[in-house]
């Protein structure tokens, strides 16, 4: 029964790597420079995840990075002059940079017309998620919290081949 299994692992990973879309040579040089992953929105990159037992980490393995509400993904650069990659994300209120080795915040922007949500703000609601997460207090706070995701202008972001960022909002813009 076991070689079935690893039999059919094989033949589907094989499949798998021939369905993958071409690259687009208009789009960064990276692993994952838009949402989805590649052009054909499969989700799925050619890189090899964590080598590891499953295991829960530990509270000092958690790094835990503020960068706004509602985040829908990082996304990585090609490879700059000085040989280094950066995250580009954005979230309801900022789009943020990070340098892609020690996740360091390189820059922020704060997008105008729209409510900065506060470290403080994050701490606190997910404190109260972590303490409370049954029952019918804890959907009215999700229900409360997942308000903010009425404002969500530029879920689809890309970085092109010169490592630029693009934005559309709602109104059309870039």
């Amino acid at each position: 029964m076991r070689s079935i299994a690893l039999l059919l692992g094989i033949l589907s990973f094989s499949a798998y790597s021939a369905e993958l879309a071409p690259r687009n040579l208009y789009l960064a040089d990276s692993t994952y420079p838009f949402p989805h992953g590649d052009p054909a929105q499969q989700d799925v990159v050619e890189t090899e995840g964590p080598v590891d037992r499953s295991r829960r980490l530990a509270p000092g393995e958690i790094q835990y990075l503020h960068t706004g509400p509602a985040s829908f993904g990082a996304y990585t650069s090609g490879i700059y002059p000085d040989g280094k990659r950066v995250l580009w994300m954005n979230t309801l209120d900022r789009i943020v940079k990070i340098d892609f080795d020690t996740h360091e915040v390189l820059a922020t922007r704060m997008l105008e017309g729209v409510p900065t949500w506060t470290a403080e703000q994050a701490d606190e609601s997910i404190a109260y998620f972590n303490d409370n997460n049954d029952g019918l207090f804890a959907i009215v706070r999700a229900f409360r919290e997942a308000q903010r995701l009425r404002s969500i202008a530029a879920v689809y972001t890309l970085i092109d081949s010169n490592n630029e960022y693009y934005i559309a909002d709602k109104s059309g813009f870039l």
